[in-house]
């Protein structure tokens, strides 16, 4: 992670904002949000995205939209580890929907 900073977006338009800040309209970001951001920052990272490129930013932002549009599991896995670390849910979205492995360990349902 070298040239890559963290990216501050929403997965979706902000529904609720911080009242603390009287005439700014700051969002309030809910869980799906980092896991999002994580995501993103993940594949930044692995393709060697610069902060600097902005349209391989907004490339990368459609293309994680898109498979989040398209894929109702990886809601369905994030409300699943909710109580987990978001950092640790975007790896396992990650690695479980944005790779081409054949096979993913779940450690949440794996029989020892």
């Amino acid at each position: 992670m070298k040239h890559v900073k963290m990216i501050n977006e929403m997965y979706k338009p902000a529904t609720e904002f911080d009242e603390n800040w009287p005439g700014l309209k700051i969002p309030i970001k809910n869980f799906v949000d980092y896991v999002f951001d994580g995501v993103r920052d993940i594949i930044c990272d692995v393709d060697h995205i610069s902060e600097k490129s902005f349209s391989q930013l907004d490339a990368n932002r459609k293309y994680v939209e898109e498979v989040f549009d398209n894929t109702p599991e990886i809601l369905v896995d994030i409300d699943r580890l909710n109580d987990k670390r978001y950092q640790y849910v975007a790896e396992y979205i990650y690695d479980k929907y944005f790779t081409q492995k054949k096979e993913v360990i779940d450690y949440e349902n794996r029989e020892v």
